[in-house]
């Protein structure tokens, strides 16, 4: 089963996505960049990169290109969200523990994801004291039961193979 995001983590991203709308809606409301250290922290970029799927990031700067540092995508769905993906460009690693199909989840990492899960609990604290964002002020999700080896599609009663963390530092 996959992992929701817990609930402070949950009101956290409910915070940064307010309002942010879908790139193929054609407008500039897609993505924001937040910044309320003035500075002391690095800003925190967020950008619905389609459908129910957020991306959250820092970004660093290396011989003028924009490093992520790093990057979580996040998938909403009923009103949960998950973990599904990680990236650092500084250490060259990349990983995605949920994949889709058509926006639906057709297979996960069970290992991976619960890690991805971990992180983005951490880092969204993280955020919240750096940016001085209170998380209370979103409407909380439930918690749910932590792993299950498979998922199931409700809306059509399919079960969602498992997949195992490839080795190395990616896919």
């Amino acid at each position: 089963m996959l992992i929701r995001v817990p609930r402070e983590a949950a009101r956290m991203l409910d915070h940064l996505t307010a309002g942010l709308t879908d790139p193929a809606d054609a407008g500039d409301g897609c993505h924001r960049k937040i910044d309320n250290t003035g500075g002391a922290f690095m800003p925190v970029v967020v950008e619905n990169i389609g459908g129910d799927q957020y991306s959250v990031a820092h970004y660093g700067e290396q011989n003028g290109d924009a490093m992520r540092d790093p990057e979580m995508v996040f998938w909403r769905n009923d009103g949960a969200w998950f973990a599904t993906y990680w990236r650092n460009d500084y250490a060259h690693v990349e990983t995605t523990s949920v994949y889709f199909e058509n926006g639906k989840p057709e297979k996960f990492a069970p290992k991976l994801h619960v890690e991805h899960t971990d992180f983005a609990v951490m880092w969204m604290r993280n955020i919240a004291d750096q940016q001085g964002i209170d998380p209370a002020e979103a409407t909380p999700n439930e918690a749910v039961p932590l792993l299950d080896a498979l998922i199931e599609d409700v809306e059509s009663g399919r079960r969602i193979p498992v997949v195992e963390r490839t080795s190395g530092s990616g896919e």
